[in-house]
C-alpha cells in the first residue's frame, strides 16, 4: 500500500471494456518505491470518487484487480481509501535517500507529531 495525493482525473475515449464503468486518476506518491524513472505519479483506478488533493492510500496488484471484482482486468493500482486524517511521526518517517525536514508540510488533514 502506497499514501499519496490525486493531483488528476484521466479521461479516456477508449478503454478495455471491463474498465469502462471505472474513474482513472492520478497519484503523487508522498514517500516513493521504485516507481518508472521516468515520473513520480502513478495512475489507479478509482471507485470511491477521490477529488484532486484528496489524500488517499492505494494498493497494487492482486488486491487492486480482485477490488474490481474481476481476477483478469489490466489494473496494477486502485484507491483503497481516503484518508480524513494522518499523523506522522517526524522521528520514525523518512523519504527515500534523505531524512524529512523540519518545514516539510503535508496538505490538509495530515500533521507531523513529534514523540
Amino acid at each position: 500500500m502506497l499514501l499519496g495525493q490525486v493531483v488528476g482525473v484521466i479521461w479516456t475515449t477508449r478503454k478495455h471494456q471491463d474498465l469502462k464503468q471505472v474513474k482513472l486518476v492520478i497519484v503523487r506518491p508522498y514517500a516513493q518505491y521504485q516507481l518508472s524513472p521516468v515520473s513520480d505519479h502513478l495512475v489507479a483506478v478509482d471507485q470511491l470518487d477521490a477529488g484532486v488533493g484528496e489524500n488517499v492510500i492505494i494498493c497494487f496488484g492482486s488486491p487492486a484487480r480482485l477490488s474490481l471484482g474481476q481476477k483478469n482486468i489490466p489494473v496494477d493500482a486502485a484507491v483503497m481509501a481516503i484518508v480524513d486524517h494522518c499523523q506522522l511521526s517526524r522521528k520514525n518517517f523518512s523519504f527515500p535517500s534523505a531524512p524529512v525536514p523540519n518545514d516539510r508540510r503535508f496538505p490538509d488533514g495530515m500533521e507531523w507529531i513529534d514523540e
